[in-house]
């Protein structure tokens, strides 16, 4: 049985003993970015004859490979798929349930965990280099059109020319949503080291 230490700064986590400020340092991205991809599906919009609806989870998905170590960005994507699966309202408008996962945009959900970490190791923690964020990002929104469109296509009983035609759509406004999150990381890194070698 874990033991709590009596230092209250402190954590036993696997024997060991781990500051609680590190502990959070090392959650609360995790949870944050889980958090914007689940706010980021609030906002969608379908097109006539397209069961996969537009949101901008894939815009946070990208960022959390961006700012996150592969490890932890799947992590964060892995908890964004526990809490929609156990029944939290974290899907596109606030679906959630297991139902949601084998419904049409399941494969693309299941596409986040392996997009955000791919994108981390793309990068690999040059951030501030935007013609690399932007090619790791692109892969990542890649994955995310391989693992969602073959899921339709077993959706659609076996229909991949159908769901190959279908997650076409997404691809114009997925090139804005790569330039988006990548200015967005690569500011970002650039910010924080400026203001690093200030400090």
């Amino acid at each position: 049985m874990t033991r709590f230490p009596l230092d209250p700064t402190t954590a036993q986590v696997a024997g060991r003993t781990i500051p609680w400020r590190t502990t959070v340092r090392l959650t609360a991205p995790v949870l944050l970015f889980a958090a914007l991809v689940s706010l980021g599906g609030m906002i969608r919009l379908y097109v006539p004859g397209n069961p996969i609806p537009f949101t901008l989870q894939v815009v946070f998905v990208l960022m959390a490979g961006g700012f996150l170590r592969p490890a932890s960005a799947m992590a964060s994507m892995s908890l964004f798929l526990a809490a929609g699966f156990s029944g939290l309202p974290v899907f596109a408008g606030g679906g959630g349930g297991p139902a949601y996962l084998i419904g049409p945009s399941g494969g693309y959900l299941l596409g986040f965990m392996v997009a955000a970490p791919l994108v981390s190791l793309l990068i690999a923690s040059r951030r501030d280099t935007f013609t690399r964020v932007v090619l790791a990002m692109a892969a990542g929104v890649l994955a995310i059109h391989v693992v969602g469109g073959l899921h339709l296509a077993l959706y659609m009983g076996g229909a991949f020319a159908l769901a190959l035609s279908t997650t076409a759509h997404f691809l114009p406004i997925d090139v804005v949503k790569v330039a988006a999150a990548a200015a967005v990381v690569s500011g970002g890194s650039s910010w924080m080291r400026r203001g690093s070698d200030r400090g």
